[in-house]
């Protein structure tokens, strides 16, 4: 467990998160903040559709029949 000072932001209190903590977390571009029984929970904002690229997310990973037929449907224009 860390103790961290809370700082003055402008007009507001926050609080500085190590950067140690931070790369475990990974990259990050919000969080959700949270107070549960008088404790601060902050878990991190992942975005929708993060690690689609990655290929061992895949692995495993068949079409069925429905995605086939999609796939090889022909697009019309109207």
């Amino acid at each position: 467990m860390l103790t961290v000072p809370v700082v003055a932001v402008g007009n507001s209190p926050g609080i500085r998160i190590p950067k140690k903590l931070l790369d475990q977390l990974g990259s990050l571009s919000a969080v959700y903040l949270d107070l549960c029984d008088g404790t601060l929970v902050i878990t991190p904002l992942i975005a929708p559709r993060q690690g689609w690229d990655d290929p061992d997310m895949w692995k495993g990973a068949a079409l069925n029949a429905e995605d086939r037929e999609w796939l090889d449907a022909t697009a019309t224009l109207y």
